[in-house]
């Protein structure tokens, strides 16, 4: 009874009928809804992009010019809400964790997280937490993360801007400075992130160092 745009509803009862395309409808605040099943026990769809706030859901159909209609249903159409950011700065390729609530369920391109205006690679989406990694398109400072939400109908909601700051690879130190190859080294300093296989290395010229 409640969630953002895009998030799927289902509604059980009898008398629907069979789909009758444009003459079978569901209307959230007057809008059409995408439906994905309408049969006479069973209908499912998508909240389409209204805007925020209490609505009222119908069910319409139509045949020989006569209108059926269901009772009103409430409705609370939510927005994104994010609550912390775990951790708030990291390097590119940092995972990050994103808690909240109104996330509503993945899916794929509709439901994004933006750094910085850039996308983030996604490992997890439901209501309430996201999982993502720091995009490497970003340059060090700090960046503006936002929970973004598309209707299929292309309607658009957003959370309010957190930020996160993108770290920049800091070296403070090498030990030794000098020596043969195959020689052990050690580098200090901050920002360097967890270890990621390939995405990350340290390179003596073009080669790159066992570590």
């Amino acid at each position: 009874s409640s969630g953002p745009i895009g998030m799927p509803f289902k509604f059980t009862g009898a008398g629907f009928g069979s789909y009758a395309g444009t003459l079978t409808r569901v209307l959230v605040d007057g809008a059409t809804a995408p439906l994905s099943v309408w049969n006479d026990t069973m209908i499912s769809g998508t909240i389409p992009g209204v805007a925020p706030g209490a609505k009222m859901i119908v069910i319409q159909r139509s045949a020989s010019a006569i209108l059926s209609t269901s009772p009103n249903f409430a409705f609370e159409v939510t927005v994104p809400s994010v609550t912390s950011v775990s951790p708030s700065s990291g390097p590119i390729g940092a995972v990050f964790t994103l808690n909240g609530n109104s996330f509503g369920p993945y899916a794929g391109t509709l439901t994004r997280v933006l750094i910085g205006g850039a996308a983030a690679p996604l490992s997890l989406w439901n209501d309430t937490t996201i999982k993502g990694t720091v995009p490497g398109s970003l340059s060090p400072g700090a960046q503006t993360m936002i929970v973004e939400r598309r209707a299929s109908d292309g309607g658009l909601v957003q959370s309010s801007a957190s930020l996160f700051h993108v770290a920049g690879l800091v070296v403070s130190s090498l030990a030794p400075s000098s020596g043969p190859i195959g020689v052990p080294f050690s580098i200090s300093g901050e920002g360097f992130g967890v270890y990621d296989g390939a995405n990350t290395r340290v390179k003596f010229g073009v080669s790159t160092a066992a570590l």
